[in-house]
């Protein structure tokens, strides 16, 4: 793995198929030879769950990121120091390197002649996020196109002011928020399409705009289902595609920490609430509102309580930069409610903040408990 001194040497990825003298690090117990679901042999001990991990293989079993010869400097806590744990392949001593970021820390113990690196149990995920974070971390938008794709995530930012994730990985495919994107723009364009059948906004569309969208004045005469429906529509492709993408990047995060039931439940809440909070502030009004942007806003108030220490990288005054989830929200919460002294600023800021603090409160409602793994139950770090 590592030279004590930090240094790397760039040998090649040699498969190994297991020594039966290997012994265990930890308690001395024989290793046996453990087919990882990336199909890379290791050398596991199925008594403490700890594993031994040839020069080359961290790469391929925990993630690309935990291959030492990508971590950046900074990751490293302390210099190397002497640990009392012995190579499991006869070479004395190991070397220990704590590794930190972002309030997480990992110890991996490292053999200085063969550059084998030995992980206890469930080292392995705390090794790949915080080497995945890390390297996050450390690269700019677009960074895995090389400098094409850094500029042109600039460019867009810089025209869009949309915020980019650092990091922030889903463990769930979020098919809710997937099946909201297609259903959600599927339904623009069919209201397009009803809305010229209908002779346009000015002509019978109107009257279609009037009973699905969200006007004070019809949702006084009953209209009641327009607290639902207002959130299916979208007044431009340029209105449709800010929203989309705030969904693409909040709402997968959302859905994944509390789940599809309690996400749904969040979702048209904040879409219910943003409908409300539009209606109280503009009594009788007869001007038809229409968008996501209270149930999504809801998706951005959970994101706030759920995940504040995520950072973003956003672009202003042509700079970009890093900013915690947390202080971004609240600019933005701040910026919507400046809005009632722009003029004519033709934005539905009531629907965002009545969205956002509902979404918010939610969160804190409907967020599952963490359930604590049984030790002995503890998975092995290369499972």
């Amino acid at each position: 793995m590592m030279q004590p001194h930090g240094q790397y040497y760039g040998y090649g990825y040699q498969q190994h198929w297991g020594h039966q003298d290997r012994k265990c690090a930890r308690c001395t117990y024989p290793l046996q030879v453990r087919v990882d679901k990336s199909r890379i042999h290791v050398d596991h001990c199925f008594r403490c769950g700890g594993t031994f991990l040839d020069w080359g293989k961290a790469g391929y079993v925990v993630g690309e990121k935990a291959d030492p010869r990508t971590w950046p400097r900074e990751i490293f806590a302390r210099p190397p120091a002497p640990t009392h744990l012995l190579c499991p392949a006869g070479h004395g001593n190991m070397w220990s390197y704590l590794l930190h970021h972002e309030g997480k820390s990992v110890e991996i113990d490292a053999c200085g002649t063969c550059h084998g690196m030995w992980l206890d149990a469930r080292e392995a995920e705390h090794l790949e996020e915080i080497t995945s974070h890390a390297h996050a971390d450390s690269a700019r938008p677009g960074a895995s196109k090389g400098t094409a794709g850094i500029v042109a995530m600039y460019i867009v930012q810089l025209a869009a002011t949309i915020p980019v994730e650092v990091y922030n990985p889903v463990k769930r495919k979020p098919i809710l928020t997937y099946s909201f994107v297609g259903i959600l723009t599927a339904l623009y364009f069919l209201e397009i399409a009803i809305i010229v059948a209908m002779g346009g906004p000015e002509g019978g569309g109107k009257a279609f705009l009037n009973a699905v969208a969200m006007v004070p004045a019809y949702f006084e005469r009953g209209y009641i289902w327009q607290l639902v429906t207002y959130s299916l529509l979208h007044g431009s492709l340029f209105h449709l595609i800010g929203n989309l993408y705030s969904l693409w990047i909040f709402g997968d995060n959302v859905e994944d920490r509390l789940g599809r039931g309690r996400y749904l439940i969040l979702y048209f809440a904040a879409a219910i609430a943003g409908g409300l909070a539009h209606w109280a502030g503009n009594l009788h009004g007869t001007e038809p509102m229409g968008g996501a942007s209270g149930a999504i806003a809801g998706l951005m108030g959970a994101y706030l309580v759920l995940f504040p220490r995520v950072k973003l990288w956003v672009v202003l005054f042509f700079v970009q930069f890093k900013v915690r989830a947390f202080w971004y929200m609240l600019v933005w919460l701040g910026l919507n409610l400046l809005l009632p002294f722009v003029k004519n600023s033709g934005v539905a800021w009531l629907a965002h903040v009545g969205g956002f603090v509902v979404g918010a409160a939610l969160a804190k409602v409907l967020v599952p408990k963490e359930e604590p793994v049984p030790p002995g139950l503890s998975p092995g770090p290369t499972a």
